[in-house]
């Protein structure tokens, strides 16, 4: 929750929990990297995350990582990464 929050915070949002879910969303749309992994029996989803300024600046970038069940498709965890 706080690695959300702070995330957020550089995106300019107030609330964590739905920019989560937007990051989320995004990165099961247009991943760039998935990869399964057998031992846990999930597969795992990448994608690039980048926050701008106003002006378009980059801020920061991320690649947020969300882990997804093999045998159900339930999200088991998302996190973001630098």
């Amino acid at each position: 929750m706080n690695d959300w929050k702070r995330v957020a915070a550089y995106a300019g949002s107030y609330n964590w929990r739905d920019f989560a879910d937007w990051a989320i969303e995004q990165v099961l749309i247009a991943p760039y990297a998935t990869n399964y992994s057998a031992t846990h029996d999930m597969w795992n989803y990448r994608a690039p995350l980048v926050i701008r300024d106003n002006n378009g600046n980059v801020i920061k970038r991320y690649r947020p990582l969300v882990a997804v069940a093999n045998a159900d498709s339930n999200i088991i965890t998302a996190f973001p990464r630098r």
